[in-house]
């Protein structure tokens, strides 16, 4: 996956031009955004570890929070 996060930002890095906006949808296991330079600005639409936790959740069968952390996906996105 590792591999993968620095392909994805290296093709960011030599393809956004300056004063472009990008949209990038990865899954929340993806951590491409360490790779970007600098100078890339990066606005989340929803807390990564967040998300996670509702996949643990829900892989694990364990529910404590798994109906709080689906509302929270499925709420609106707030950057």
């Amino acid at each position: 996956m590792h591999a993968r996060d620095k392909f994805i930002a290296r093709m960011i890095n030599e393809r956004l031009k300056e004063g472009e906006v990008g949209v990038l949808f990865t899954g929340s296991y993806h951590d491409a955004l360490r790779y970007l330079e600098a100078d890339i600005s990066v606005t989340r639409v929803k807390e990564r570890e967040r998300v996670n936790a509702y996949f643990q959740e829900f892989l694990s069968g364990v529910d404590s929070r798994f109906e709080e952390l689906g509302k929270y996906l499925a709420s609106p996105a707030s950057p």
